[in-house]
């Protein structure tokens, strides 16, 4: 796609990582991904009651990974470069 638009030397890199939340930290991080999935259209047609759930479910989710007082997720991107 970006060849046919016009741009040149593309590089695709892999970028893989670990986030690491501390237990006191997962209430916020929750938060957080219940406003990104918001963001991305996930829960825009949801209520204050379904929102709730949502926190409800992913905390829940986070702090049953917990381990020695914090949570390890894995994480990965695409980072992408070219000239135009």
């Amino acid at each position: 796609m970006l060849s046919k638009a016009g741009f040149e030397d593309i590089e695709v890199t892999v970028h893989d990582d670990r986030i690491v939340i501390g237990a006191e930290h997962v209430a916020d991080f929750a938060a957080i991904a219940v406003e990104l999935a918001r963001f991305a259209g996930l829960l825009e047609d949801a209520d204050e009651k379904a929102l709730a759930q949502a926190l409800a479910a992913i905390e829940q989710g986070l702090r049953a990974r917990l381990e020695d007082g914090q949570v390890l997720l894995s994480r990965s991107i695409l980072l992408v470069s070219a000239k135009a």
